[in-house]
């Protein structure tokens, strides 16, 4: 053998953190709080975009609304699973995914909303006049 294989030592896993049921009630009730005020937020977005109010007829509102949408849904999930993920645990499994998804949409409008905010005003300025 050219190259011999070297032997190497079991590697020590770290010891896994158990959370004791009254810590996991109150993160559980922490996520489900913060979900309904974001759920709440969400839904004043909607409503002001969909009603036209005075002020939300802009162009840019239009990316807030789209940023909103997605929140809305995740939200709509992170209350869903805090509230039955004692009864069936096959709830989190398939709400993971989606609640990983929405956070990426809302990651990528919210880098589009800062980049219509920031770059392109700066960029466009000396064609626009």
């Amino acid at each position: 053998m050219l190259f011999p294989r070297k032997q190497h030592s079991p590697r020590r896993m770290p010891p896994v953190v158990e959370w004791g049921d009254q810590q996991r009630a109150v993160i559980t009730a922490l996520s489900a709080a913060s979900a309904s005020l974001s759920l709440l937020g969400s839904i004043y977005i909607i409503c002001a975009y969909l009603l036209k109010w005075k002020g939300y007829n802009r162009p840019f509102n239009r990316l807030v609304f789209c940023l909103s949408l997605p929140h809305l849904i995740n939200a709509v999930l992170w209350i869903v699973t805090a509230a039955l993920q004692e009864v069936h645990e096959d709830v989190c499994r398939v709400a993971a995914p989606m609640k990983y998804y929405l956070l990426l949409c809302n990651f990528i409008w919210t880098c589009a909303i800062a980049t219509d905010m920031v770059c392109l005003p700066t960029l466009f300025t000396p064609f626009c006049g």
